[in-house]
């Protein structure tokens, strides 16, 4: 076994050990009785884990930093017999730099899902007696809500990824990169400006428009590209994160055949691999899917079988939620199409409203003008004092007249929620105006979002945390923002949460999201944004909605999107707009927070769909 996949081995076997933690006895009888103890069991074996990643990281970085000089000693030593491979200090403080980075990375890692779990427990531990009263749920069902969550999510990082797979991913990144590293910096010791890197067959569309090309090191050598500009050109000593491709020393002299490198070396930075390469690439990558989906599927049975002496199963309980929710909640299911009909009905008496206006301000300016050619100066002075009353009132009445518009609208999308949403802040948030923005932004999203979707149908708090970069985001499981964040963006890091929260909700999205996308190619979102912050634009009205999160990028598994999130802000902010120009966007966002299929709402001819077309007319 590599050391990697013992080092895999071992953040998997950490997830099982916790996971006896939380289905012992003393969890059985009651989280709020033992909760120091279990605590401290989760973190002894997340410490163990620091000792884990340290020993690696110490061991592993330094040997692929030493095998990649020996590999570019190869390539020098025929140029220079003399030579010899040394560690001296610009080495030393390299390999120094990357284990540092990497063990940092794992160690956070590991700190996060810690605090996690602690929160998760104490919270449980704390509203354990206040459920079993109210609910008469016993300790044994609080038990089992963590233990399904756990076996649902994982130990999740803050990245959103597992915690097994996060440490396997930031580990070959940096041991290859150590690798790269090695070999760079002894050829350019050595006098070596060129380097060349390896390539196989079976290479992803990522690495096979730049594998198997020479590349200047410094950029001194202008025949060939410079490697920090292309290949490596996001500021790593590697394409793209896991990637296994090496570069070692390239010497003119000692090629078998230099001409025909430069050329290829120069030519266009764009996939040309053949067609029997593409299906080498997919048969190996969907060889590791299906070793992963089966990795996956043994680590559910033994959770399962761990669970197996529950008084319930899991779908029995999601069940009994799921009538509870249908019980307490009584409300007429609209279909989207309904809305939108009722939408353009209303945005077309605005348009009457609209030329009103204007009719009406084009009368008042014709009578203006016919007085003022009959009146005396100070007459004329009146007159227009005169018009412009008369214009603010019209502007007034208009004014009021899209107001009222925008609220039907809103009634229209929005229903009345028993769950409340309510912010949990980690610091006392100054500014009033911004108090309230962060109270618009929850109660948007809790009268747009069914409760049947939300985590619970008991009162929800998310962890509100500050942004430290000014831009607000979504870090598991904290919505980040700052004392400027408005209403819309908190509901829109609130789709976030539901959809990281709703793994059927996630499911839609990434399967919508990859029907509008097919056939579309990445590109950059442009000016403002990081250079890895890459779209799928499709026909959105915003290129943003088609962002992609994958990992590894380009071809790997989804972690998010942005099809909730800028959907529920599309609904929250131009709802009219957003139902005429993409009403396909429209009816997924819709139906998707209500939990239903676009095809789900029946034939327009039912009774039920006429019931719930002539609730929205008459509201």
């Amino acid at each position: 076994m590599s050391a990697l996949s013992e080092l895999t081995a071992e953040y998997e076997d950490a997830s099982l050990r916790i996971l006896s933690v939380l289905t012992d006895e003393r969890a059985a009888q009651g989280f709020n009785r033992h909760t120091g103890k279990i605590i401290g069991e989760v973190n002894e074996v997340l410490g163990g884990l620091d000792s884990v990643a340290e020993s690696y990281v110490r061991r592993e970085v330094p040997k692929a930093y030493r095998a990649g000089m020996n590999a570019s000693h190869e390539v020098v030593k025929e140029k220079k017999p003399d030579s010899r491979v040394q560690m001296r200090a610009m080495h030393k403080r390299a390999v120094n730099a990357l284990s540092n980075n990497l063990l940092g990375d794992l160690q956070n890692a590991n700190h996060h899902v810690g605090r996690k779990l602690e929160d998760e427990i104490r919270r449980i531990s704390l509203g354990e007696v206040a459920r079993s009263l109210t609910q008469h749920r016993s300790q044994k069902y609080t038990q089992e809500r963590l233990i399904d969550k756990f076996q649902m999510e994982g130990l999740k990082t803050v990245s959103g990824m597992r915690i097994d797979r996060y440490a396997a991913l930031v580990a070959k990144t940096t041991t290859q990169e150590a690798t790269n590293l090695g070999a760079i910096l002894y050829g350019a010791e050595q006098g070596f400006d060129l380097v060349q890197m390896n390539s196989y067959p079976t290479a992803c569309p990522v690495c096979t428009t730049y594998q198997g090309r020479v590349y200047s090191i410094a950029g001194e050598t202008t025949e060939y590209p410079a490697l920090y500009e292309t290949a490596f050109s996001r500021g790593y000593n590697i394409v793209h994160p896991k990637c296994g491709h090496s570069v070692k020393p390239y010497s003119i002299e000692s090629a078998k055949d230099p001409e025909k490198d430069k050329e290829f070396s120069n030519r266009p930075f764009e996939d040309s691999r053949s067609r029997r390469q593409k299906e080498l690439h997919d048969e190996q990558t969907a060889k590791v899917r299906e070793e992963r989906e089966k990795r996956l599927a043994d680590e559910a049975e033994l959770l399962r079988k761990k669970g197996a002496e529950r008084e319930q199963t899991l779908e029995e309980r999601v069940q009994a939620l799921e009538k509870e929710v249908q019980r307490d909640i009584k409300d007429v299911m609209v279909p989207p199409s309904a809305i939108r009909e009722q939408i353009k009905q209303v945005m077309a008496e605005g348009e009457k409203v609209e030329d009103q206006f204007y009719a009406d301000l084009s009368r008042l300016g014709g009578q203006l003008t016919k007085k003022r050619a009959e009146s005396s100066p100070e007459e004329a002075r009146a007159l227009v004092k005169q018009f412009s009353v008369d214009v603010q009132k019209l502007e007034w009445k208009r004014n009021e007249a899209k107001s009222r518009e925008r609220h039907r609208i809103y009634l229209m999308i929005s229903r009345n929620s028993p769950v409340d949403i309510v912010p949990n802040m980690t610091k006392k948030i100054k500014s009033g105006s911004n108090q309230q923005e962060i109270k618009n932004g929850f109660a948007r999203f809790r009268s747009l979002v069914h409760p049947s979707q939300l985590p619970s149908t008991e009162d929800i708090a998310v962890k509100v945390d500050w942004t430290p970069t000014g831009r607000a985001h979504y870090d598991k499981p904290a919505i980040r923002i700052d004392d400027k964040t408005s209403a819309s963006v908190v509901t829109h890091e609130l789709g976030h949460w539901l959809e990281d929260n709703n793994p059927e909700m996630m499911k839609r999205s990434i399967e919508f999201l990859e029907r509008r996308t097919q056939g579309e190619e990445l590109q950059h979102l442009g000016e403002g944004y990081d250079l890895t912050e890459m779209t799928r634009p499709d026909r959105f009205v915003n290129s943003y909605m088609g962002k992609e999160y994958r990992d590894p990028p380009g071809d790997g598994d989804y972690y998010a999107t942005e099809i909730v999130s800028m959907g529920l802000e599309q609904m929250m902010n131009n709802p009219d707009t957003f139902a005429e120009r993409d009403p396909d966007y429209f009816d997924f966002v819709y139906s998707t927070v209500r939990g239903k299929g676009q095809d789900e709402w029946g034939n327009k001819d039912s009774d039920e769909y006429k019931q719930a077309y002539l609730r929205i007319v008459n509201d």
